[in-house]
């Protein structure tokens, strides 16, 4: 980012100099700005930059580059101007802010956490660090702190919509459902911006005879001034009401136009070579000849698979021990593998770094992980990770832990993938954007669990969903069989914990077992042609068993 400069003394300017270079950079910052609240994104980008050759640290202009790129969704350089224009302003709380969303996007929350703190502490009535920071704590499940941060929020700005439409979700998330649908239905009758009040409302009860929700929605989505992002979220919000009250044809229409909405950029040919390429570079002999990279702690319980494959229940089931902690979705190694440069459309980048990590990284990162662990809970035998995709970084957990527990949560191919597919899931998910899409997508995670599974045999335990659900307590045991503990009826109630559950259907988690979700995908049989010839010998005809 900084410009590049010959080695030696930067040659020294007058006073008069100084003043004239300042008024320079004033009148191309004008400019700059013009032509960005024009529209001309290209050229002020191009202005910015120019500023940012004669002045490397000139902090309005990596503040403004930073948003634009934040706004394209290029959350880590958005980060990255950010946090360069700090290093001039350190006791900027807007940069700071900034800094600290930018992270929260990026789902870098550890890092989120600390900027938005410190925006905080410089200038608490800051609505937007506030807001943000009560956002943070909640995909932290840390529900009370958020809770307190909104209180805070409401003080500060009486009324706030995003703060209320999160309130709400936090509420949902500890159970107070009817707390969470007064609100919802509160904001929907104020009118404005309703389409995530209306996704909102649709996600925290089971509909069974058609709610009048369903046709307000489909009338608001005839509006064709609709946002792109606001005919998705009505979408998927019509779409799970019709789905819950049996009208599956019609839901599948408004989950089709959802995924339209989608921008689907993901590159599946570079993501083939991502999995031939770790599959062939991790073998046995990876791993043994870096087996002084192991730390002996068991504490980790990493649970791994597609999302909608059982994570969050299976987490919900072993963190219901007394001994054991449930933390959610750690994004700690997400962050380890981008260090390494982890990028799914240039995996030759990754791999080679791989090659290069010693024991000194690995006994860095180690520790680091667990620090995260000790945050969770000082006192929990263990404390259980639940991220789905850490598929991806299975290879990094067990080299690292080889004491850990390791357990894949595995649902049907078609069931899976239909839940994928009719949920609107963020667009780190941008792969659930096309039925055939999702799955080949599948296919190569399925791809390289075999292949962990293989060189790893006695360390990852199969959780199937359908087996869970027709056997709970049996299934249970063995789960928490498998992370060394001893059995506790504690386990069977799961649903009665007061732990928070960040989850697109958190009122199926506060239920008991059930087993509805079972082959779920029959009821759309009619529009999944395109998902059954991707998934291939994948895809199981109706008559065949597990």
């Amino acid at each position: 980012m900084r410009a590049n400069r010959a080695p030696g003394k930067t040659p020294s300017r007058s006073p008069a100099g100084d003043i004239a270079m300042q008024q320079a950079i004033a009148r191309a910052l004008h400019v700059a700005i013009q032509l960005e609240e024009s529209g001309d994104l290209d050229a002020a980008k191009q202005r910015y930059e120019q500023i940012l050759r004669a002045n490397p640290s000139q902090a309005d202009a990596l503040n403004r580059l930073g948003a634009m790129a934040g706004k394209n969704k290029e959350y880590d350089l958005s980060a990255r101007y950010f946090a360069e224009a700090i290093k001039t302003e350190p006791k900027n709380a807007l940069l700071r802010s900034n800094l600290g969303i930018a992270y929260l996007r990026s789902n870098d929350l550890g890092n989120a956490l600390i900027h938005l703190k410190k925006a905080l502490s410089l200038d608490k009535r800051s609505v937007i660090a506030m807001y943000n920071l009560a956002d943070c704590y909640s995909q932290l499940e840390k529900p009370q702190d958020a809770l307190d941060c909104i209180e805070k929020l409401f003080k500060l700005s009486p009324g706030h919509k995003r703060g209320r439409r999160l309130h709400a979700r936090v509420l949902a998330s500890l159970g107070r459902m009817d707390e969470a649908e007064t609100i919802y239905r509160e904001l929907i009758a104020e009118g404005g911006n309703v389409a995530a009040a209306y996704r909102g409302l649709s996600s925290i009860r089971k509909y069974k005879e058609e709610p009048p929700e369903l046709a307000d929605v489909e009338t608001l989505l005839a509006d064709e001034d609709l946002d792109r992002s606001e005919k998705e979220t009505l979408h998927f919000a019509a779409g799970k009401f019709a789905d819950d009250c049996g009208q599956h044809d019609r839901a599948f229409l408004h989950f089709i136009a959802g995924k339209d909405q989608y921008e689907d950029k993901f590159d599946i040919i570079a993501y083939t070579e991502l999995v031939r390429g770790m599959t062939e570079m991790m073998t046995p002999d990876f791993f043994a000849e870096r087996a002084d990279f192991a730390n002996p702690s068991d504490r980790p319980v990493v649970i791994f698979g597609m999302p909608r494959s059982g994570t969050t229940l299976t987490e919900q089931i072993i963190g219901a021990h007394p001994r054991a902690r449930p933390a959610g979705e750690l994004t700690y190694f997400n962050m380890a593998m981008r260090e390494f440069g982890f990028n799914r459309q240039r995996p030759d980048r990754f791999l080679k770094k791989v090659s290069t990590i010693g024991p000194r990284d690995a006994a860095r990162i180690a520790d680091g992980y667990l620090a995260v662990l000790r945050k969770q809970s000082r006192t929990a035998d263990r404390v259980v990770d639940k991220m789905p995709h850490n598929f991806e970084q299975v290879w990094l957990i067990h080299l690292l832990f080889p004491g850990s527990s390791l357990i894949h949560a595995y649902r049907d191919p078609m069931d899976n993938c239909i839940s994928c597919f009719t949920n609107p899931l963020n667009e780190a998910h941008n792969y659930t954007g096309s039925l055939k899409t999702l799955g080949r997508y599948y296919r190569l995670y399925n791809d390289l669990v075999r292949h962990w599974k293989s060189v790893m045999p006695d360390s990852i335990l199969t959780s199937r969903y359908e087996e869970l659900t027709a056997d709970q307590e049996g299934r249970s045991r063995g789960l928490i069989a498998h992370t060394g503990l001893e059995w506790d009826d504690a386990c069977l109630r799961y649903y009665e914990s007061d732990a928070s559950v960040r989850t697109l259907s958190r009122w199926q988690v506060r239920q008991p077992v059930y087993k509805s979700s079972v082959a779920r995908w029959k009821k759309y049989d009619a529009h999944l042609d395109p998902l059954k010839e991707a998934l291939g010998d994948l895809y199981r005809d109706p008559g065949e068993t597990n």
